[in-house]
């Protein structure tokens, strides 16, 4: 059986309905998708890709459930999706590239599982999430799909899949269909992968396992970083293809995630900052009866303000 694992992130919806649409009875495969889903929202994705086609039925996925073909697997919002040998696991691990569920997480353990019969599929969506992932997948002698960056909505994730993953196709997304099927019929075990022991570590944090240190000193070095979601050291892991990096606790970040989370760390503490010193200026007006001297105060706080109303539009 062939595991297609798909990933997608702000518009991709249509692009899976395209992919679900075009498949066909005959396919030995089963589909895994992860989309970019806010965790306290309810997903109706299973209802958007069973209208209008009946080849293969979609569902959100139940822990320790197993895998049958004709099936297309939803991670829920909230919760990790990995694939193991027959079954499939739900976890409340650590968030990667800001999201729980996230792409890396169900490719990387697609990958470990079963290797070669392995096709990721990278689709519509901004930044680089999935692109470690897909890296595993071709480490493992699996196949890379990239809907091309002029078919997708936001081309972000696909061009970083195509910047640091030696990919096998690049097809716009009402092609995926026909190239799964023949992909499908033709795919054959040539070989066993070895253990890869940084990616079956990584695949333990996402399970939800303490990382231990000096594991995690073993396989990462130290920066001067701070992790953007809990405030602790992060390391960057010995990955040559896909330079990424992971915490104490286990986040882990693509160097674009992190300077996202990083930017939007610096606005919410600038407006902190700025609400902080709008508020000195109003008790001020209170606790200072000279007039030229509360009009130096003012204008040294209006000064810091301005700086920071520059820097906020800076950082947008």
């Amino acid at each position: 059986m062939n595991i297609v694992v798909i990933g997608g992130s702000a518009g991709s919806i249509q692009a899976l309905r395209d992919i679900a649409k075009g498949l066909s009875r005959d396919m030995n495969s089963a589909l895994f998708v992860v989309v970019h889903f806010p965790e306290d929202k309810v997903s109706y994705l299973p209802e958007i890709l069973n209208s209008g086609q009946k080849a293969f039925h979609a569902v959100h996925a139940h822990n320790n459930s197993s895998i049958e073909k004709g099936r297309i697997y939803i991670a829920p919002p909230g919760l990790h999706m990995i694939v193991e040998k027959n079954k499939i696991l739900l976890s409340d691990g650590p968030k990667e590239n800001r999201f729980r569920p996230a792409i890396d997480v169900l490719f990387r353990s697609a990958a470990i599982a079963y290797g070669p019969q392995v096709t990721g599929i990278i689709l519509s969506g901004a930044l680089s999430d999935g692109t470690a992932g897909l890296s595993a997948i071709k480490k493992m002698g699996g196949i890379a799909v990239v809907q091309d960056p002029a078919d997708a909505t936001i081309d972000g994730m696909p061009l970083s899949a195509l910047r640091y993953v030696n990919v096998d196709y690049k097809v716009p997304a009402e092609a995926i269909p026909s190239l799964l099927e023949d992909i499908s019929h033709n795919i054959s075990i040539k070989k066993i992968m070895k253990k890869d022991e940084i990616m079956e570590w990584e695949n333990g944090i996402a399970l939800g396992k303490s990382p231990d240190i000096e594991v995690l000193k073993s396989h990462a070095d130290p920066t001067r970083y701070i992790c953007p979601a809990c405030d602790g050291p992060l390391f960057k892991v010995h990955d040559k293809n896909f330079p990424h990096y992971r915490c104490f606790v286990g986040h882990g970040f693509s160097l674009e995630n992190l300077l996202k989370e990083t930017n939007e760390k610096i606005e919410h503490l600038s407006w902190t900052v700025y609400r902080t010193l709008d508020e000195k200026k109003e008790m001020l007006r209170h606790f200072i009866e000279d007039k030229k001297i509360l009009k130096e105060e003012e204008d040294n706080i209006n000064a810091q303000l301005k700086v920071l109303k520059n820097l906020l539009k800076v950082n947008e």
